[in-house]
């Protein structure tokens, strides 16, 4: 999930599940069938370049099936 905040006050303007988004293109009008997803959360490395963000980072594996 992307986060987007105001630079100034880090209030959440928008909010983006990426996941969410690829397992929507994926199984629209296609043969294939969402089984799972597995989070992998990462660590902060860089507080510096991403001085607003609150939420934690982390990887996504979708699964698909043939229908």
């Amino acid at each position: 999930r992307h986060i987007f905040y105001a630079l100034g006050t880090r209030e959440t303007l928008r909010e983006f599940d990426m996941a969410a988004a690829v397992t929507e293109v994926g199984v629209t009008g296609s043969r294939l069938k969402a089984v799972r997803q597995v989070d992998i959360e990462l660590p902060k490395m860089d507080f510096a370049a991403r001085p607003a963000s609150r939420g934690e980072y982390h990887e996504s594996i979708l699964f698909f099936e043939r229908k």
